[in-house]
């Protein structure tokens, strides 16, 4: 009995260390987005906590990759809507207002230099 229980916490420790290491990948755009996407879609639906936090400089970093040229704005734009309301990320509000506009520029503005520009100095400014 003991060491199916032991199984079964190490299962969940080591899922949880799966989970957050998708995670971090997934906040630092480290890898393809296609890769990530199939890594966050195996990810299971049940959290019972954040465990990544979302930061504003990781927001502010990916929308600097982009003004280079290392990302285009339509793979800003997927990689916003794969943060967007994720319960196993921590966001601020602010951090939340910038992911839907960068998820979401039909509802509010096309992602132009000046609208990234715009967004990179709402993220980058002091709370």
């Amino acid at each position: 009995m003991e060491d199916s229980l032991g199984d079964r916490s190490g299962g969940r420790v080591e899922a949880t260390a799966v989970r957050r290491a998708v995670l971090l990948r997934l906040v630092a755009c480290a890898d393809e987005l296609a890769v990530l996407r199939v890594e966050v879609g195996a990810l299971p639906a049940a959290t019972d906590k954040p465990l990544v936090d979302l930061r504003a400089w990781n927001v502010a970093e990916l929308i600097r990759r982009t003004q280079a040229g290392e990302l285009t704005t339509d793979e800003l734009r997927a990689w916003a809507t794969l943060v967007e309301h994720r319960e196993d990320l921590r966001t601020d509000e602010r951090v939340e207002e910038a992911i839907f506009e960068l998820a979401t520029p039909e509802h509010v503005e096309p992602m132009t230099p000046s609208r990234l520009a715009a967004l990179l100095a709402f993220v980058g400014s002091p709370y």
